[in-house]
């Protein structure tokens, strides 16, 4: 989900002409919208603002054929000799020579799905004080704390594999609990709002006339037209992160550091232009120079002819790719590197088409 925030000062005792139904505080319903699913007052209370609900997927997490001790559970995280395998023998908690498929309803809930409870003499069999909780339990609360998106790459297939996904049945996927979602201004909810595209949700801001609630609005408006002049107006607030190409996320950042008041950054941006429409090149150029003229370095790494032209720096690598490059072939200002043998220049600067055989 794309996250922004924003924070109201002040109280409102109640704005009538806005048409909130049922009365609630502009800054609030402003607030939820803009933090939505990771603010205590908006977040589904059931699936914690994730809009899905993590279950292990059993029949592919455990093998009844086998013991614990012949790698009966095949998740990763315990595989056979690995560290939660061998701290699981030690604890005897369980015949880790059984087969699974002999085990009682009562040890194969435990094992699995077991409240946390202290191991009275861990400390011997483990040097460490130690406490168990069901395995299946103890992996789905660490998935369930984070998006799918969000889980670290090296674990990332694991999850897909072990880890079912399903929307959360008390907020149909929407991430929010029902006080969110039953406050209304001119009679649509944070939801359907945040299924709008950029254009529809900045007219809808336009709509809303409050002294008190400006300040807010101004931030609101201005973050929903920076995404659209930075070409990503299409995109809705509800859109996961991991839909987005590399090109999308890194113009989404972008809109959201032209708001930022720090200086003396280096930003450092890998073919922001992927996926972006050629009309909108001019767009993204004023973007990488309005974050340079706010006193940052900005360095990019592209392919893009116009966005090349439009930089006061080029190094080139090359002259070639793979083994055959990895040399400054140029440093400089752009209009110079049509004097030189690069590749990039023939192309860039050059009327007549470079010749190179790969």
């Amino acid at each position: 989900m794309l996250r922004f925030y924003f924070f109201a000062r002040h109280t409102v005792q109640g704005i009538p002409k806005l048409q909130i139904t049922p009365p609630h505080y502009v800054q609030l319903f402003l607030k939820i919208f803009c933090s939505r699913f990771n603010h205590p007052d908006g977040m589904c209370p059931d699936c914690h603002g994730l809009g899905k609900k993590v279950r292990v997927d059993i029949d592919l997490f455990i093998d009844k054929e086998k013991s614990i001790r012949d790698g009966a559970i095949t998740h990763p995280n315990y595989k056979i000799h690995g560290y939660l395998w061998r701290e699981l023998i030690a604890l005897e908690l369980f015949d880790v020579d059984k087969k699974l498929k002999d085990f009682t309803d009562k040890e194969l809930n435990s094992l699995l799905y077991s409240e946390p409870f202290a191991i009275n003499d861990s400390k011997k069999k483990l040097t460490y004080s130690k406490n168990f909780e069901g395995i299946a339990r103890k992996i789905e609360k660490g998935v369930a704390g984070k998006a799918e998106d969000e889980s670290p790459d090296e674990k990332k297939d694991a999850y897909r594999k072990y880890i079912i996904y399903s929307d959360c049945s008390a907020c149909n996927g929407s991430r929010l609990n029902d006080k969110a979602l039953s406050a209304k201004i001119n009679g649509t909810s944070i939801e359907q709002l945040c299924q709008m595209e950029q254009p529809d949700v900045l007219a809808f801001l336009s709509e809303i006339k409050d002294e008190i609630a400006a300040p807010i609005l101004r931030k609101a408006q201005y973050l929903s037209s920076q995404l659209i002049d930075i070409g990503v107006g299409y995109i809705s607030l509800d859109r996961a992160v991991s839909t987005l190409s590399g090109g999308e996320s890194q113009r989404v950042k972008m809109a959201k550091q032209l708001d930022c008041n720090l200086i003396n950054l280096l930003y450092i941006l890998d073919e922001p232009s992927i996926g972006l429409h050629p009309r909108d090149t001019e767009k993204l150029i004023s973007v990488l120079l309005h974050l340079r003229d706010k006193g940052n370095s900005v360095f990019v790494v592209e392919h893009d002819p116009e966005i090349i032209k439009a930089s006061e720096w080029i190094i080139d690598i090359g002259p070639k790719a793979g083994s055959l490059g990895g040399n400054v072939v140029y440093s400089g200002e752009p209009a110079g590197i049509k004097y030189t043998e690069s590749i990039t220049g023939q192309f860039l600067l050059k009327k007549s088409k470079a010749s190179y055989i790969r």
